[in-house]
């Protein structure tokens, strides 16, 4: 690794995380936890291009961060304003690229893993169960949309959830009139 990469690498740490290494060495200058320990030492085994992106983003002026930042959050609540006004219970969130979706109202299982297979291949839009990070797979009624795309790829989904939510509302009234 170039000694320019060591030392973005080792900024990173420490502005990130807190962590405290010798560039030129590689040596923990400040004591910590285990996972301060840990978290140095991924940091110097990240990927090449991964260093190579955090060198880079170290030179750019905060003002980037900060216009990035208010884009994403104007974005992520564009998608939950949206996902709301079409019936869709977005929980709130703060600091995230995803917006988690209760889809409990939605699907009559609940369960995230059918309903997002079903989701892609009847609307065209992905979202990922929360279930699929949880080792006992017990948050099924939970799915996550990623809101960290451009403002008319969230708008192109949203025309899409639409049109599926109408044709969901269609099919279940034609139902509903056929068992009575």
């Amino acid at each position: 690794m170039s000694p320019a990469l060591r030392r973005a690498v080792a900024e990173a740490n420490r502005r990130f995380w807190n962590i405290d290494a010798d560039w030129a060495t590689e040596v923990l200058v400040t004591a910590g936890a285990t996972e301060a320990l840990a978290d140095c030492f991924f940091g110097l085994l990240e990927p090449p291009h991964l260093q190579a992106a955090v060198a880079f983003g170290l030179g750019l002026e905060d003002s980037y961060f900060h216009g990035l930042q208010a884009t994403l959050q104007h974005n992520r609540d564009q998608l939950a304003d949206g996902l709301r006004k079409l019936g869709f219970s977005a929980l709130d969130c703060g600091v995230t690229y995803f917006l988690c979706v209760e889809i409990g109202g939605l699907d009559r299982d609940g369960d995230g893993f059918p309903f997002c297979r079903r989701l892609v291949a009847e609307s065209g839009v992905a979202a990922a169960p929360v279930s699929s990070v949880y080792a006992e797979r017990d948050m099924t009624s939970l799915i996550r949309l990623c809101s960290a795309k451009r403002l008319p790829s969230l708008h192109e989904a949203l025309e899409r959830l639409a049109d599926w939510r109408n044709r969901e509302r269609r099919t279940e009234r034609l139902l509903n009139k056929s068992y009575k």
